[in-house]
């Protein structure tokens, strides 16, 4: 849902805490700062997926998870709100209902603690680091997973330098270890936070005092490890809790120190949020990423186009398509973490996700997981070992302020 705040004049935001209703079911809460005042409104609840056309909403200024019991921010600190802030916030609920209980309700949401403007307050912001393409086999004692924001995209992202102020690891009940580290000129400044063992209900607010600087062109490598062994299943990226996450989420200031509107730099496999969306890099590996998934380019138009016309999508291998799909799959944008970047920016499109399914229409000869020589038995049953793809502090609380706001979700699970 989306609330209205007030718009009379400037607040800041120095405070908030969670209302827990239904501890059984929550598993965290967003709440994103909306930059149009006139963007679209969500008066009720729902779906997440169904409020992509509220796109403004994407900066966060609140986020609880489980064990968190608030946040108090320090002093002269604080999330613009009103005149010449945010005056619209969307209040995104995620729940966890393993068991599939159809009949309970939550309305579970945050109190927002804010006082006047003053010009001494800092304008804080949450900036998101991470990995966004996770792979986890079943039955590990350690999967390492790394994402980087390189040096080139700080230096795209800054404007000037920022200072941290605290850090929140975020992973689920697979994560076993989380660090974010901060290089300058290839040189470890400082460990933002790092927790040998991680524990997703007990989560740990490291706070920085004094606050650690970065600088345009620092690098931010954030590392997250994994334990298995409990699960019989490969693990990717997702909202549930029995998928898996790496998110750092940094809280610092000033706020104009990014002057983009979405302060994040999660990776994609090998590739960062400015190569992902920015003219960056566009070449790993060999493979020219962005043009190979663009089905409209000069370059790639020719090979859609024969694609789509020698491979069905119905399951059946024709043979003309069979030597096509041969030679695709050994395309260097086919192969190990490229791979997986190129699968992931394709599967988000309809056309996209067509051109997947016909390249692994016909199976790869010699490559079936069974055992069966392909190449002189049973070549029509045989099938390609085809990887999945995933799409896609403490703080008491008196009366901190003399106004108070509460923005709640309700809905039926």
């Amino acid at each position: 849902m989306t609330f209205d705040l007030p718009s009379d004049q400037d607040y800041h935001i120095i405070a908030y805490e969670p209302l827990i209703d239904n501890a059984n079911v929550l598993h965290h809460i967003l709440l994103y700062g909306c930059t149009d005042p006139n963007g679209v409104r969500i008066p009720a609840p729902e779906s997440c997926g169904m409020s992509q056309s509220n796109n403004d909403c994407n900066t966060i200024i609140g986020l609880w998870a489980v064990g968190v019991p608030g946040v108090c921010l320090p002093e002269n600190l604080g999330f613009r709100i009103g005149a010449s802030g945010y005056q619209r916030v969307r209040l995104e609920t995620h729940w966890n209902n393993p068991a599939g209980v159809t009949n309970y309700r939550d309305s579970s949401g945050l109190r927002l603690y804010y006082r006047p403007s003053l010009p001494q307050i800092q304008d804080l912001l949450t900036f998101m680091t991470g990995q966004r393409i996770l792979k986890i086999p079943p039955g590990e004692s350690r999967v390492e997973q790394i994402g980087t924001c390189p040096s080139d995209c700080t230096r795209a992202l800054f404007a000037k330098p920022a200072y941290v102020i605290s850090v929140f690891n975020h992973m689920h009940y697979l994560g076993r270890a989380m660090k974010i580290e901060l290089f300058r000129n290839g040189r470890l400044i400082k460990e933002l936070s790092n927790e040998d063992y991680y524990s997703y209900d007990n989560p740990i607010q490291h706070d920085h005092q004094p606050p650690v600087q970065i600088l345009p062109g620092d690098e931010i490598k954030t590392t997250c490890v994994f334990n298995s062994l409990s699960s019989d299943r490969w693990v990717y990226w997702g909202d549930g809790t029995n998928d898996e996450m790496c998110f750092g989420f940094l809280t610092m200031y000033p706020r104009d120190a990014l002057p983009i509107v979405s302060a994040s730099c999660v990776s994609m496999g090998p590739a960062s949020t400015c190569d992902f969306y920015g003219p960056q890099k566009t070449s790993i590996n060999g493979c020219d990423w962005k043009t190979f998934t663009n089905g409209s380019h000069p370059e790639t138009d020719r090979l859609w186009e024969k694609l789509e016309k020698n491979c069905n999508l119905d399951g059946f291998c024709r043979p003309e398509c069979r030597e096509i799909t041969d030679e695709l799959k050994k395309h260097p944008c086919m192969q190990g973490e490229v791979g997986d970047l190129v699968n992931f920016r394709l599967v988000r499109s309809h056309e996209g996700s067509q051109f997947l399914g016909r390249v692994h229409s016909c199976p790869t000869r010699g490559q079936d997981p069974g055992g069966v020589d392909c190449r002189t038995q049973c070549a029509d049953v045989c099938y390609d070992d085809v990887r999945d793809s995933a799409p896609g502090s403490s703080a008491m609380f008196g009366v901190v302020s003399s106004l108070f706001a509460i923005v709640r979700l309700t809905s039926m699970l």
